[in-house]
């Protein structure tokens, strides 16, 4: 569903009033495990109730919820009360990390959550679904977020298992290369040399935001595809100039593009995407 941030507190009255639904289904279905996301957090209780073990999956990578920190935190209210606590690194990270919001980043997130009509809900929401189950399933692996998933079996006192990052298959149902005309542009670049910008169907970056990304793609000197969501509110690309500067570098495209193919390609070095 595609809605603005402002709008996702409609989403999720939504989902709540399907907690009667569900729990009139789990008591008459037979089920072994009830897996649920962030938005249900109302899933552990109906478990709890029914005597059926619960994981909460999550679809953010493990240092998301490492820096939030302990539930008790989270639920309680004291994560995010100031720009401090969001760039710097917390203090139960005992290992190196540079993980932590940038100054430009915490400001527009303190917004995020004063713009909140129920922050202490929203926080309570979030805590609840990873306090009430029994294991965590997360979308990270081993191999890039050891000592993270470490900490997270600390903070919580639970098992979490990494079930890798799940990509999905490449399908021809979106066509072959004769669709897709970039995929020539894109096999005369070096290999690894090219980067991938796309940020979904959520994000909506401001006029300024684009420029100052078009801006950066300009002085890296690097070839890049940028994949720009199509509709009305898409602000001019290039500031000053620029598109005449990165002209045959890159490829701005408005619209859908076939994004597991160009993940996949060969020439791709970098993606610059949202957070989730």
């Amino acid at each position: 569903m595609d809605i603005s941030p402002n709008q996702m507190h409609c989403l999720k009255n939504a989902f709540d009033g399907l907690e009667g639904p569900v729990a009139a289904f789990l008591e008459s279905a037979a089920v072994d495990w009830v897996i649920y996301d962030l938005i249900n957090h109302w899933v552990p209780r109906i478990a709890a109730k029914l005597k059926l073990p619960c994981a909460h999956f999550s679809i953010f990578k493990s240092p998301v919820y490492g820096f939030r920190g302990p539930v008790s935190e989270v639920i309680e209210g004291r994560r995010f009360t100031d720009i401090e606590s969001l760039t710097n690194v917390p203090p139960w990270v005992q290992f190196p990390t540079t993980v932590s919001f940038r100054s430009h980043e915490a400001i527009l997130f303190q917004k995020l959550i004063q713009s909140m009509s129920s922050v202490g809900t929203e926080f309570q929401r979030v805590g609840t679904a990873n306090e009430e189950c029994h294991i965590i399933a997360i979308r990270d692996c081993q191999e890039l977020s050891l000592d993270w998933l470490h900490l997270l079996e600390d903070l919580h006192r639970k098992p979490v298992f990494p079930i890798r990052l799940l990509p999905p298959p490449i399908l021809e149902v979106d066509g072959g290369d004769e669709d897709w005309p970039d995929h020539k542009w894109l096999d005369k670049q070096a290999h690894g040399s090219t980067v991938y910008i796309a940020f979904g169907s959520e994000v909506r970056p401001s006029k300024e935001q684009v420029h100052q990304l078009a801006l950066g793609l300009e002085q890296a000197q690097l070839p890049f595809i940028w994949a720009l969501r199509s509709g009305a509110h898409i602000p001019e690309i290039s500031p000053l100039g620029s598109e005449d500067r990165i002209n045959g570098r890159g490829i701005v495209r408005k619209g859908w593009v076939p994004q597991l193919k160009i993940l996949a390609h060969p020439s791709i070095g970098g993606f610059l995407t949202c957070g989730g």
